[in-house]
């Protein structure tokens, strides 16, 4: 289809902003992983808060607080704060949590 990335297909294809499809792209990664360009496996970033999306206990604006939280953590409290955050998330909205 001649889009250059996959944020510039969704933005095309939906209708989105480019922000948005920016964030979507991120948030997929991050749930399920991705692949290199070799076709190594990459590892899903948020395996707890794709099970909690999965089954409908959070939204993708949580997912997102999620995300950017974890980002700015060390690599050693990823695993702790994401099961923190996901059980706050299914008691507060995004915006409190």
């Amino acid at each position: 289809m001649g889009a250059y990335s996959t944020s510039s297909f969704l933005r095309d294809t939906v209708r989105i902003t480019p922000a948005d499809a920016r964030r979507r792209v991120a948030d997929a990664n991050a749930l399920f992983g991705s692949t290199t360009l070799t076709g190594q496996p990459i590892e899903a970033q948020l395996p707890v808060a794709a099970q909690a999306l999965a089954a409908g206990a959070i939204s993708r604006d949580h997912v997102q607080v999620v995300r950017t939280t974890i980002d700015t953590l060390p690599d050693e409290h990823h695993v702790d704060v994401e099961q923190l955050l996901v059980d706050e998330a299914e008691r507060f909205d995004p915006v409190k949590l």
